[in-house]
């Protein structure tokens, strides 16, 4: 049976395990075993293997949405909530601070977030990770969200994340597409807008050929920016952002 357990001064307040969201479908989402504290470190939330929780977006309240409809291209976060009397459910939220709680649940912990798409669909996922890192792979090529088409600027350009990832997260995962319009060689670099932060990533292709730069792993600044600088002529790159890291 899930539970929660309410005490002050409970030791590393980050603490969470396992907890795992999977997406069932366009409208709901499963959140597997596991515990973890509450938000300020005075509750320990369980769920147990056979009573893990569904979140439901077309629904409100407790396994469901917060307050509203489901909204359209938006990010949501899932929460883990609890109450004396109660017990532990999950609640997805537009609010990146804390959910609408419903009557009896008294606390919540950030377990993850989701996208909807322009039809208010969630957005085929999958997920890893079983401690506070978590790694987000969207699950098709449908579903990658193309960031930059055909970018030749050789003096520095930007590539805006927002869209691929959630607010506060900086760590993207994706697909740099160079090619090589002339027969000369021509490189791409993708890194920290102005290189200044980090070595950026390089791209190579040859005379008329793509070359395909899977799981590019990039860190953007804080406000989800990437910069890329194309040499070569007639090259162009194309990044598509296939996931996202995020810290809980």
């Amino acid at each position: 049976m899930n539970s929660v357990q309410f005490q002050s001064g409970m030791p590393f307040a980050q603490y969470v395990s396992g907890l795992l969201a999977s997406f069932l479908d366009t409208a709901v989402v499963f959140v597997g075993a596991g515990q973890c504290q509450n938000d300020t470190a005075t509750a320990l939330m369980t769920v147990r293997r056979g009573g893990e929780l569904a979140v439901d977006l077309t629904t409100n309240g407790p396994g469901g949405l917060d307050t509203g409809s489901p909204p359209v291209s938006s990010w949501l976060y899932l929460y883990l909530i609890a109450g004396p009397t109660v017990g532990v459910n999950a609640i997805a939220s537009l609010s990146g601070v804390g959910p609408l709680l419903p009557a009896g649940y008294t606390t919540y912990r950030r377990l993850d977030t989701i996208r909807t798409n322009p039809a208010a669909e969630i957005i085929p996922f999958a997920k890893t990770g079983t401690g506070r890192d978590r790694r987000t792979d969207w699950q098709s090529v449908e579903t990658f969200m193309q960031l930059l088409a055909g970018g030749t600027l050789t003096t520095g350009g930007l590539i805006t994340c927002t869209a691929a990832l959630p607010p506060s997260c900086t760590r993207i995962i994706g697909e740099g597409l160079l090619t090589a319009g002339g027969v000369a060689p021509c490189i791409a670099n993708i890194g920290i807008p102005g290189f200044t932060s980090g070595s950026p990533i390089a791209i190579n292709a040859n005379g008329g050929q793509v070359m395909d730069a899977q799981q590019l792993q990039l860190t953007t600044n804080l406000i989800q920016v990437l910069g890329y600088q194309v040499t070569g002529a007639s090259a162009s790159l194309t990044f598509n952002a296939q996931g996202y890291q995020d810290t809980l």
